[in-house]
């Protein structure tokens, strides 16, 4: 029995319009294949008085470096990566690129550093095919410095327990040995996140405030560790703000604290702040020690004396009025510092010493 043929039927305008679409998704994504096939990458930086951060994000991946705010064209330092990563497909397929060399993606991977004249250090996140995804150029406090740097003995110097140590930022200590020496804090190894022959810098493996043990090569110093919060307030329609400095558990060495006469329990901690915002605010308290130049900009430093008044439940508040000239994000840094009382100290550096340091 024959069937007749059946004929086509027109589409419904639903279905035109489907296909359409479709068609249209296909023609796209085979044109911009390439560039929605490239990852995202984003760079963020975080500072410190001596030290500086950048965050590199792509994905699911975390990458960090971190250098001294400090180099000697002499002996410039050996950077290593940190990586978290989620996606290992994805950091197999990812280097760092810096002074024309290339370096995997990996975590502890080391990057030697060296001085170039006239030639800004740039570090920047590429493919395996050089595509560049992003970029950071760090800033030096006053350039690549010339001469040679402190000589640093492998012993800790007892002054690196008058500065309290932010919890979770990077450790930058004075101290001397090789670049395969090995640290630990608290009992745990640390990561050497940059190494030079005066200085090195550690990532806290478990950070917490109290007092903490920083060991190496039969070495050791304790040093204070606190919780630091930083607010800024939302700026009036003239910039006006306040910004608020609080540690929630302060234990300081001095009983009488910045009062004269001055005894054998006296200490006088003070409290620095750096702004790396210039441009964008101003610091409105503070004893001004001047805009240190970075090479690529001024900071802000500002010192203000720890009394008793600022303490209240064992807590340090400190309140501080600032001016924004833009709506740009502050970058602003805070560092406490208490040099030991006279009955404590083998030799005692007059207060106002540290102000010039």
């Amino acid at each position: 029995m024959l069937r007749r043929p059946q004929q086509n039927r027109p589409l419904s305008s639903s279905k035109s319009k489907y296909l359409g679409a479709l068609k249209l998704f296909l023609l796209v994504s085979t044109i911009w294949a390439p560039v929605f096939g490239q990852p995202h990458c984003t760079v963020n930086e975080d500072r410190t008085w001596w030290t500086q951060t950048a965050r590199f994000s792509v994905d699911f991946l975390n990458a960090r470096l971190t250098l001294p705010t400090i180099v000697f064209q002499s002996t410039p330092p050996t950077v290593f990566l940190e990586v978290q990563d989620d996606a290992p497909e994805l950091q197999q397929q990812l280097f760092i690129e810096f002074l024309g060399a290339k370096v995997p993606v990996e975590n502890g991977a080391a990057l030697p550093l060296e001085y170039r004249f006239g030639e800004r250090l740039q570090f920047t996140l590429i493919t395996g095919d050089g595509q560049p995804l992003c970029s950071w150029q760090p800033s030096f406090r006053s350039g690549w410095r010339q001469g040679s740097p402190p000589s640093k003995p492998e012993t800790f110097s007892d002054v690196e327990s008058w500065t309290f140590r932010n919890t979770g930022e990077p450790i930058a200590l004075w101290v001397g040995g090789n670049v395969s020496r090995k640290f630990t804090i608290g009992g745990l190894p640390a990561m050497v996140l940059s190494y030079a022959r005066w200085q090195v810098i550690l990532r806290d493996p478990r950070p917490a405030a109290g007092l903490r043990i920083v060991a190496s090569n039969g070495f050791a110093v304790q040093l204070r560790f606190i919780d630091v919060e930083v607010k800024l307030s939302k700026p009036s329609a003239n910039g006006h703000a306040t910004l608020v400095v609080r540690v929630p558990h302060l234990d300081l060495w001095g009983r009488r604290l910045c009062s004269i006469p001055f005894t054998s329990e006296s200490t006088c901690p003070l409290l620095r702040l750096f702004n790396f915002s210039t441009d964008a605010m101003s610091i409105g308290c503070g004893k001004s020690v001047g805009a240190s130049p970075s090479g690529e900009g001024n900071i802000e430093y500002k010192v203000i004396q720890v009394t008793r008044r600022k303490i209240r439940d064992g807590a340090l508040v400190v309140s501080c009025p600032v001016r924004f000239r833009t709506p740009q994000p502050a970058k602003i840094d805070v560092e406490l510092f208490e040099s030991p009382p006279i009955k404590r100290a083998h030799f005692h550096i007059p207060f106002v010493y540290y102000l010039l340091i």
